[in-house]
């Protein structure tokens, strides 16, 4: 897996090249739809490299929600990196979710 460093530096031997994306991705052994991709995230400056750890999952973290509507029952929001929240409203879907962490 590259770095977003190495990413970068692809993206500046391309762009100095002046030949196509999909020679270059040839030429370098890179698949053309994931550099396509992460020159995108580089131009947005969006690029996120976090590691995922062995098992497949990338660590959250757990913190109380204050913009929570009274009348709405919350137990947790798990919010992680790349936007994704989800919203646990029952205390027993959370051992389900732990169990689902340690296969």
């Amino acid at each position: 897996m590259l770095t977003k460093e190495e990413w970068i530096k692809h993206k500046e031997r391309l762009e100095a090249g002046g030949g196509s994306l999909r020679g270059y991705c040839r030429e370098h052994n890179l698949r053309y739809h994931q550099f396509r991709y992460k020159i995108k995230r580089i131009n947005a400056g969006k690029f996120d490299d976090t590691k995922i750890s062995k098992e497949g999952f990338i660590p959250i973290s757990i913190v109380k929600s204050a913009d929570v509507p009274r009348d709405i029952e919350i137990y947790c929001t798990i919010s992680y990196p790349n936007g994704i929240k989800v919203v646990v409203h029952k205390i027993d879907v959370i051992s389900k979710l732990q169990l689902g962490c340690h296969r």
